[in-house]
């Protein structure tokens, strides 16, 4: 008698999800999208600041795709619904390999509805974690454990993240560190803006120990994209033939990096005190001025008075990310302005400056100090590029 095993084979279904509300980690994902856009996966974009991506990617590019925003609640991203009901409705006639591009510092709360999914629906595979630095944020966030017991809180940290991962409603004792641990539960890789502050700064070393051997630093270089892949960037992102050709024909100009305070309500006018510092950034012999807001939908207020005022400058828009200009090689020869996470990434040689708030517009427990430290430790600037704010206006 011949005995026949019968197997019953489900179609592996290879998705590939990115998720980010902000713009940095977005760039660096889309750097990912087009250096793999050759690769057989179904992708799904959620991005809140790119409003012609769809239409480049899905018309320009043909690559089907689903598209959708990422929600906020309490200043916290959110995997979006309709994702989760996506991968779900797929997962009932196939199995799902997921590879997931997100926002480091947002990772906790966009991923967890995910993995706790897949713990209910066993078709759902998540093969790879892409972890991307917000910006400074992680850094300043990572500041405030300097004083704690680092080996203590990444042992209840990891305990936390087993239970945080299956089930809704577990609190985390630590988030700075949770977000750090993801390598214990899916093969990770952590993109960093900055990997030199985990190099050189001591007491982070438990921490760096647990992502050193799967981490990279973010390229923005200008060799990191082919000539095809850097136009479908600038489409994607709204860097415009207009603008590019202005930023061409420049070569002696300034980029004035606006600023944004949570501080609505403070006793000066801030908008005010900010077009005093673009306006003295301003002044110098440059053959072209240019103007990158704060992205935020609060910016528009302390923008305007910018534009409104300084003669001829040239606005790029709030929401391209400034790291675009490096990636194409189109950077004005100088930049300055209010504190941002573009100083991270910029030449030294190309800053001239950066400003910081006095010491009365700290915002909560973050202090001005802190971003200064950790500029200087990495050698992103020198002392003589830093002002503060009232400094730079009365010299």
């Amino acid at each position: 008698m011949v005995l026949y095993s019968i197997v019953i084979f489900k179609i592996m279904k290879k998705i590939t999800l990115y998720l980010d509300h902000a713009t940095l980690p977005a760039l660096g994902q889309l750097i990912h999208f087009l250096q793999n856009k050759e690769e057989d996966t179904f992708r799904i974009f959620c991005y809140n600041r790119f409003p012609l991506l769809e239409n480049v990617i899905k018309y320009e590019m043909g690559i089907n795709a689903f598209f959708f925003n990422v929600p906020l609640n309490s200043a916290w991203a959110y995997c979006p619904e309709n994702v989760l009901t996506l991968l779900n409705d797929y997962a009932l006639e196939e199995y799902i390999s997921l590879e997931i591009h997100a926002n480091l510092g947002h990772s906790l709360t966009l991923i967890s509805p995910i993995t706790q999914l897949a713990q209910k629906n066993k078709n759902i595979h998540i093969d790879h974690l892409h972890l991307y630095d917000d910006g400074s944020k992680e850094y300043l966030d990572l500041e405030s454990l300097k004083h704690t017991n680092l080996h203590y809180l990444l042992n209840i940290s990891l305990m936390d993240m087993h239970a945080y991962l299956k089930k809704a409603g577990v609190t985390l004792t630590n988030p700075i560190i949770a977000q750090y641990l993801w390598g214990h539960f899916y093969p990770t890789t952590y993109h960093l803006l900055k990997k030199d502050y985990f190099i050189k700064t001591d007491f982070i070393q438990p921490i760096f120990q647990q992502i050193e051997q799967n981490c990279l630093s973010i390229d923005f270089s200008e060799r990191t994209l082919s000539a095809q892949n850097k136009d479908c960037l600038c489409k994607m992102v709204g860097l415009n033939e207009s603008l590019q050709n202005k930023l061409k024909q420049s070569h002696k100009g300034f980029m004035f990096i606006g600023g944004i305070t949570m501080y609505l309500d403070c006793e000066i006018d801030y908008a005010n005190e900010l077009l005093k510092i673009a306006q003295k950034s301003t002044s110098g012999n440059y053959d072209a001025l240019f103007f990158k807001g704060h992205p935020t939908y609060l910016s528009d207020k302390f923008n305007y008075p910018i534009l409104q005022t300084i003669n001829n400058i040239i606005e790029i828009p709030k929401e391209l990310p400034t790291e675009v200009l490096l990636i194409t090689g189109l950077l004005p020869s100088k930049v300055g302005g209010i504190n941002s996470s573009i100083f991270f990434s910029l030449p030294s040689e190309n800053i001239e400056h950066i400003v910081f708030t006095d010491k009365k517009y700290y915002h909560h427990e973050i202090s001005n100090q802190k971003f200064i430290d950790i500029l200087l430790r990495t050698e992103c600037v020198k002392e003589e590029q830093i002002f503060s704010w009232y400094d730079f206006i009365e010299r």
